[in-house]
């Protein structure tokens, strides 16, 4: 394949893009002319890049999508911390963080064990395993959506308005999705808000919501604006939406795929915590992502000029041996993992504990369910998207 912009997002749901993705790890750092758009692939490019401070998350012309502009989808979409740099972003994410390390891993896997349990006895069908897709995409909006503080009641409705918001986000989104992803986010506004003024009545000090603690920490910080908050509430699940899903369904088939390591989950559940982390490394649910020069830069040697975009290509930086020795072998007891599926620098994303260990206990609730592994094994095709790669057992 070319080592072009266009080829580099068709690859992310390719059946193998890795030989591609080591061409790219290869070249490093490279300007596509015909397209414009710079392509940083291996590790030491994607952490340049993702370190340079002139290199920010949105285009200082366009801070919110042209077509969001004006609607709750870009209310939503301003307010987050994660689209945002300088002082908008660092104080903030600070209490984004404190808010999601703010409850131990033994909670988070109680929470949403209990989901993935649920979700798993709904959605079974011993015949068409499209509800494996379903319970994917579902579990990570339960577990996120309940630890925000949303009533078990709601949570099937926030689950389909989370699809919807998330679709209208992706570039190239139609117009009945745009139309249908900014319904969703004024449900989704009015929701959190109304669950933001009756958090303090709801308040228990031995189990917090997440939501509860949020304002608590924005509060901390002089920021009290109530759409700061919410937007950001709900970009806790939005980020977990489509990513974890992802994990979920590229562990599911590493799985199925290696009996070897199914054999070893079965006898150590322990060590599927090693699996997921290295699925993470290995099939990354998060295969790039973007950067636009708000001046020019110099990165690696090279000028990058104000107004260029970066394809940030975080899973061949993952499979690059100069990080990762042995780079292509899936490897769970693999000492010294370096990853950038999070992210790197003022941006890494504080929810790797949250995403692990819903994906673990989505993953060990499938373990111990009626599945053909050699059914899941010939899964081929991927959900449609530019960023994230997630394996569909639909039609297997």
């Amino acid at each position: 394949m070319p080592l072009s912009y266009v080829d580099a997002i068709a690859a992310v749901t390719a059946t193998a893009p890795y030989a591609y993705y080591a061409e790219l790890v290869a070249a490093s750092l490279l300007q596509d002319k015909e397209n414009g758009i710079w392509l940083a692939a291996s590790a030491a490019a994607v952490e340049a890049v993702l370190a340079e401070p002139l290199c920010r998350v949105r285009p200082v012309h366009e801070p919110v999508p042209k077509a969001l502009q004006g609607s709750d989808a870009g209310t939503i979409f301003r307010h987050l911390v994660r689209m945002n740099d300088g002082a908008g972003h660092c104080p903030f994410k600070q209490a984004i963080a404190h808010t999601l390390q703010s409850v131990n891993a033994e909670h988070i896997a109680q929470r949403v064990g209990q989901h993935a349990r649920q979700l798993a006895a709904e959605l079974y069908s011993p015949v068409d395993y499209a509800w494996l897709d379903q319970f994917a995409l579902q579990m990570p909006v339960y577990g996120m959506a309940s630890a925000l503080g949303v009533p078990e009641a709601d949570l099937p409705e926030v689950a389909v308005l989370m699809q919807d918001f998330v679709a209208c986000l992706a570039a190239g989104s139609s117009a009945l999705q745009l139309e249908q992803g900014k319904q969703a986010a004024a449900r989704l506004l009015a929701l959190f808000r109304r669950l933001l003024e009756q958090a303090s009545a709801d308040y228990t000090a031995s189990s917090p919501s997440l939501l509860f603690t949020l304002a608590q920490q924005a509060a901390l910080l002089g920021r009290v604006d109530a759409d700061v908050i919410v937007a950001n509430a709900i970009g806790f699940m939005s980020q977990a939406y489509e990513a974890t899903a992802a994990l979920i369904a590229n562990t599911l088939h590493v799985l199925a795929c290696n009996e070897t390591v199914r054999r070893q989950v079965a006898a150590d559940p322990a060590f599927l915590h090693g699996c997921i982390a290295e699925v993470l490394r290995w099939d990354a649910p998060v295969q790039n992502t973007r950067r636009f020069a708000a001046e020019d830069c110099r990165v690696l040697g090279h000028t990058v000029r104000a107004g260029d975009t970066v394809l940030v290509v975080l899973a061949a930086a993952n499979r690059d041996p100069a990080w990762n020795p042995q780079a292509d072998v899936f490897d769970p007891r693999r000492r010294q993992r370096r990853c950038f599926s999070f992210g790197s620098g003022v941006h890494l994303c504080p929810g790797q504990q949250w995403a692990a260990q819903m994906a673990h206990a989505a993953i060990s609730q499938l373990c111990g369910m009626p599945l053909d592994f050699s059914r899941l094994a010939k899964a081929r095709s991927f959900r449609a998207s530019a960023n994230i790669r997630m394996r569909l057992y639909a039609g297997t």
